[in-house]
């Protein structure tokens, strides 16, 4: 574990990530103290990921090529994002979801985000957007109150909670 944080300490986190993985074959004590070193390259490697998807998609041209691997790693980031409860991480990914045509897959993200951090505006706005494209009038209904209740100014919420109170 020792040779995992230095690892850690030098910023190599696969590194790190791989000699904690087998610290805990010898020694099964250490499992939490290697799971958060294994959580941290995640989440860099996540971040990463998340980095290209976003270049990608501003470069249309490169979007019709990759769709394929877009959706593959945006999957991927996802369920890092889902182990790691990380609501900002969680928002990004389903913001992404939301630009590559999956609105239920964005919605559930985001709906984990605002049980992790429900007094964040951005979360209820992923999950206001994910379930107007969704036409979840229900759950648009509620994410834009509660989004609303947090930014009362904010033009785009009230223009969804209209939305939402016309079709429900």
């Amino acid at each position: 574990l020792r040779m995992a944080e230095d690892a850690q300490r030098a910023n190599k986190l696969e590194e790190a990530a791989n000699h904690a993985r087998l610290a805990v074959g010898y020694d099964a004590s250490i499992k939490p103290q290697a799971d958060a070193i294994v959580m941290i390259a995640e989440r860099a490697r996540a971040a990463a990921m998340m980095k290209r998807i976003q270049q990608i998609l501003t470069s249309p041209s490169d979007m019709r090529d990759l769709a394929d691997e877009l959706n593959r790693v945006a999957d991927e980031v996802a369920e890092v994002a889902t182990r790691a409860n990380d609501a900002g991480l969680l928002v990004d990914v389903s913001t992404v979801l939301m630009k590559l045509k999956r609105p239920v897959r964005a919605a559930k993200l985001a709906q984990q985000a605002a049980e992790v951090e429900p007094r964040n505006p951005r979360v209820w706005e992923a999950l206001a957007e994910a379930a107007h494209a969704d036409s979840k009038w229900a759950i648009l209904l509620k994410a834009s109150d509660r989004w609303l209740h947090l930014e009362p100014g904010n033009t785009r919420a009230k223009e969804l909670h209209k939305a939402g109170k016309r079709e429900a």
